[in-house]
């Protein structure tokens, strides 16, 4: 379990910084939470962006919401997606 400041840390600067949609957010993600504070794999977020396909809505607020919710449960998800808006 990661500390929630990490998700509001790295979701905040995402949601300040991401200009042009649901494509550079699906970057910044990665760079971010596989690459940078390794919280997911690389096989693991291709899973779950693959899952946030499949359902209708924001494909960051999803992503966003999968991943608070693998490091922190519920609480995790709802700061990663009131961080990221």
């Amino acid at each position: 379990m990661i500390s929630l400041w990490v998700l509001v840390k790295g979701f905040s600067i995402i949601g300040v910084s991401a200009f042009g949609g649901g494509a550079t957010m699906i970057k910044l993600i990665q760079e971010t939470f596989v690459e940078k504070y390794n919280i997911i794999d690389a096989a693991e977020f291709a899973s779950i962006l693959g899952v946030t396909f499949l359902f209708p809505g924001l494909t960051g607020v999803k992503l966003a919401a999968i991943i608070g919710f693998k490091s922190s449960g519920i609480l995790g998800a709802l700061t990663a997606i009131i961080a990221l808006n």
